[in-house]
């Protein structure tokens, strides 16, 4: 498969690899839970991949990077990590979850958490800005999240600011997101100050892996890339180029016809807000077909794999032949579009690690069980997403 999987076979890597990926256990280490991102996979997934195809200070590339977990888990293992997305929201997470926070940073936090906290007083230009961005939610939280918001965005020191902004992105995606019964304001200001000493002691424990790796805040720039930028135009991006050779690829790339809102919260059952992108004061400046390639209602997939195609050749123009692509993604067709991304990704430039069809006969795959994911282009609605396990390779 590649020269990198020296750990026992490349057979037992996939295996290993597969193992990991059905994992269920709720993901609860380092700085992973600051932001649930949408159809993130498993640390333990990411782990499990960047121990088996990659050596300590190779650097690993997220075309899709969403959440972060690829990168946190590069960092943490002593891998460098290129992390690019569309979303400026996703680029705002993974770079808050991967910069550690210093001790008197952290007390920076938990003054202004202390004044965020201690009472609203209303302004009319507040919330008159909180209503245009939280149009469902009843006027005394969302004064609350309003009020917060404020506070957080006068802290001086962008690491502090980020982090409380952070603090204040979880609890309000905690209080609204998929909820239909919303919580009281003192429920609201508990919740923030529980999440706020869980980050923090999350943030001790990455400062601590990443000190031990040799990552500190100073040196930090030289392990990590953050970019936003379409998967299309990263070959085009010369700071890419400068990061060095690029030992793996591990992502997890929009999946065509399932319902996955990735810029958007639904409050009280299907209404729509853009809260997060307000709220971590990033710009939303993109539709919601941007993040998934075609809008989510479109009954054509032929836009989706011609997108498909085009990142993925944009990723492979980075990559020298034999470097592994590892990948988690589901449809709502599996039967019918499964051959149609494959062959995607064989035209973009890859073709199919041997031992992975070794090991599996076909494809593997995984069962996600609890997501609330809804079928457009089928007319169905799931409880429960499969996703598949796609193990490639640039071509020589």
């Amino acid at each position: 498969m590649t020269e990198r999987a020296t750990t026992g076979s490349a057979s037992e890597a996939c295996e290993r690899l597969a193992i990991a990926a059905d994992e269920t256990h709720p993901v609860a280490s380092l700085t992973h839970n600051y932001y649930r991102y949408p159809a993130r996979f498993s640390d333990r997934f990411a782990r499990e991949a960047i121990a088996s195809f990659t050596q300590p200070g190779d650097l690993v590339l997220d075309p899709f990077v969403g959440g972060g977990t690829t990168i946190v888990e590069a960092l943490a293992n002593g891998r460098r990590g290129i992390g690019t997305d569309i979303s400026s929201l996703a680029c705002f997470v993974t770079r808050v979850k991967t910069t550690p926070l210093s001790e008197e940073s952290a007390e920076i936090v938990l003054c202004a958490l202390e004044r965020a906290t201690s009472g609203a007083h209303e302004q009319q230009g507040l919330m008159d800005e909180a209503k245009r961005h939280l149009r469902a939610v009843p006027w005394r939280l969302a004064r609350a999240i309003a009020h917060a918001r404020e506070h957080f965005r006068r802290i001086d020191k962008p690491r502090p600011r980020d982090f409380a902004q952070s603090v204040l992105l979880r609890t309000a995606q905690w209080a609204l997101d998929n909820r239909r019964v919303l919580p009281s304001v003192r429920a609201f200001h508990e919740r923030m100050w529980s999440f706020a000493h869980e980050m923090l002691a999350a943030n001790v424990d990455m400062r601590a892996r990443l000190r031990a790796v040799g990552v500190t805040q100073r040196s930090l720039s030289a392990s990590r890339l953050v970019l936003r930028r379409s998967a299309q135009t990263i070959a085009d991006d010369k700071r890419i180029a400068r990061f060095g050779d690029i030992q793996l690829v591990l992502t997890s790339p929009p999946y065509l016809g399932v319902h996955v809102l990735y810029h958007r919260w639904q409050v009280r059952g299907r209404k729509e807000t853009g809260a997060p992108f307000w709220i971590a004061g990033v710009p939303d400046d993109r539709g919601g077909p941007s993040y998934t390639f075609v809008d989510r209602r479109s009954k054509s997939p032929h836009r989706y794999f011609e997108q498909v195609c085009m990142s993925f050749s944009a990723v492979a123009r980075l990559l020298k032949p034999g470097v592994p692509l590892i990948q988690l993604v589901s449809f709502s067709r599996p039967d019918i579009h499964l051959r149609e991304y494959l062959e995607a990704i064989v035209s973009a430039g890859f073709e199919q690690c041997e031992a992975y069809s070794r090991s599996f006969g076909s494809y593997y795959w995984r069962d996600v069980p609890g997501r609330r994911w809804y079928n457009h282009l089928a007319g169905q609605t799931a409880s429960t997403g499969r996703e598949v396990l796609l193990i490639h390779r640039r071509k020589p």
